[in-house]
């Protein structure tokens, strides 16, 4: 049995309070499942919040190795396509963890890279985006991820939204659809798609017809993907001995992606988007999201 590793570049306690309601389950029903939390945290709170997940389950660890320390700049400058260091937007050593993987301890390991804004996560079709990994172990696999402008374009039901309600039209590129990470509309038509979808308890949504769709080479959103031992060390070689944000533009421009539309993910926001959501309106929506994580484990997996 292979081990699985999850890891997640954290972590704001807002989003992962509900993230942790699937991952505990997950890893209550897995033995071989490990949740590593990398402490990217931007403000003190969040970094607190972190050092007590550990004693949750003693399948979470924490790695402190590139955290950069207490952060008390509280003027946020963050627009669209500006990075900023506030104790909101404040970026970490994304390049770092690649490399620490990248080593025979971990060989045979197969992972799955997680935003800590992954708020649903259809648990139950894990061992299929496994599945799909461990078959194609010279491509990186993507979770079908709401709110992700590429994978919008090879979902007919939410493409044709974007397209009647005007974000874009009939001859967007690929390119174009991802850049929806800038748009607050996108997010808003997103979640309110998912949000409807399982309020009326659609189950086409949660048991789509397994397809694995091979995307072109682009920017890609790594929102949730998943790969092999072999992949990390391709990944590390390809960072060299460059440390920062860029393993998203490595990762998307140099491997072949393949979309499992049957493990299906809700990633919040881009940071492009929250620049221009308000405080409340994110509260609305991840009450509603904190209630259907409750609803789902409850209903499909006590």
């Amino acid at each position: 049995m292979n081990k699985i590793i999850i890891f997640c570049f954290a972590g704001r306690k807002r989003y992962l309070d509900i993230q942790l309601v699937y991952i505990i389950n997950l890893l209550n029903k897995n033995p071989n499942i490990e949740y590593h939390l990398w402490n990217f945290s931007r403000n003190k709170d969040d970094n607190n919040y972190l050092q007590e997940l550990v004693n949750l389950h003693n399948q979470i660890k924490l790695f402190n190795n590139f955290y950069e320390g207490d952060n008390t700049n509280i003027i946020c400058n963050k627009r669209v396509g500006i990075i900023c260091s506030c104790t909101k937007c404040r970026v970490g050593k994304w390049t770092e963890p690649y490399k620490y993987y990248s080593n025979k301890n971990y060989e045979n390991t197969i992972f799955i890279k997680m935003d800590d804004d992954i708020i649903f996560i259809s648990i139950d079709k894990i061992n299929n985006f496994i599945e799909t990994i461990i078959n194609n172990p010279n491509q990186i696999i993507s979770s079908n991820v709401i709110n992700n402008g590429v994978c919008t374009f090879y979902n007919e039901n939410i493409k044709k939204m974007v397209i009647d309600s005007t974000i874009l039209n009939n001859n967007s590129s690929l390119n174009d659809f991802w850049y929806l990470c800038t748009n607050k509309n996108f997010f808003n038509l997103s979640h309110d798609y998912f949000i409807n979808e399982f309020n009326k308890n659609n189950l086409k949504l949660f048991n789509l017809e397994e397809k694995k769709i091979c995307i072109e080479r682009t920017r890609f959103s790594i929102n949730t993907i998943g790969f092999t031992y072999d992949i990390m060390c391709k990944i590390t070689d390809l960072l060299g001995n460059q440390i920062g944000m860029n393993d998203e533009e490595i990762i998307s421009h140099n491997f072949d992606i393949l979309i499992c539309n049957t493990f299906l993910n809700v990633h919040f926001h881009f940071s492009d988007q929250r620049v221009n959501i308000t405080d409340e309106e994110e509260s609305k929506y991840l009450i509603l999201y904190k209630n259907i994580s409750n609803q789902f484990i409850f209903h499909n997996h006590v």
